[in-house]
């Protein structure tokens, strides 16, 4: 998936392996059977992000915002729950730590393996993903994709994907006079990480 537009129009935020496994691994552990449609949860941690963003100016996992047929999408979350090397991110450790705890479970779902647990989130952020596991526990993907396509920041991409413009989204959830406090922390956010050598 390519990103397009200029800079300004291109998410901020460093992708954060560690949150983005531990958030999915979260909401799979709120279903019975530790088992879940990925396209369904995937488009539940996307509504997490979103809304963190719109609460906190932060998104839970880092990850890029697309539109795809079936609504909104996180781009490198669905590479690693498909399975499918990103050739826009690729990073065999993603996978390889996604590996170590959840599972394809099937054609279209996935397993919990193992707990990683939440060392990595804070409060907030899991109290957003109990918030939105709870919000939307009755829905099926069908019913989640219906809820994301209708979501503002949606554009109908046809059969492919199409990055969601960072500004966009900002003129959506009411933050574009934030913008630039917003880009400012995210890039302080990614020197730390890389001083500290977080992935």
């Amino acid at each position: 998936m390519s990103e397009a537009g200029n800079s300004n129009s291109v998410m901020p935020f460093q992708f954060d392996r560690a949150k983005a496994v531990q958030a999915a691994a979260f909401l799979l552990k709120t279903r019975p059977s530790r088992t879940d449609n990925y396209m369904r949860l995937l488009k539940i941690l996307y509504v997490a992000d979103r809304e963190s963003l719109q609460e906190t100016g932060t998104p839970i996992t880092g990850d890029k915002f697309v539109s795809m047929k079936h609504g909104t999408m996180l781009t490198k979350l669905l590479d690693l729950a498909k399975k499918k090397e990103s050739r826009a991110y690729p990073d065999p450790q993603n996978h390889e730590y996604w590996d170590e705890y959840i599972a394809r479970d099937g054609s279209f779902d996935i397993r919990l393996l193992s707990d990683p647990g939440v060392g990595a989130l804070c409060e907030y952020e899991i109290r957003k993903l109990q918030e939105v596991a709870e919000r939307f526990k009755d829905y099926n993907q069908f019913d989640m994709g219906k809820y994301t396509h209708e979501l503002p920041e949606y554009n109908d991409p046809g059969a492919g994907s199409e990055p969601i413009s960072f500004n966009r989204l900002l003129e959506v959830l009411g933050l574009s006079d934030a913008a630039d406090a917003i880009v400012d922390e995210a890039v302080e956010s990614a020197a730390i990480k890389a001083l500290l050598g977080g992935a």
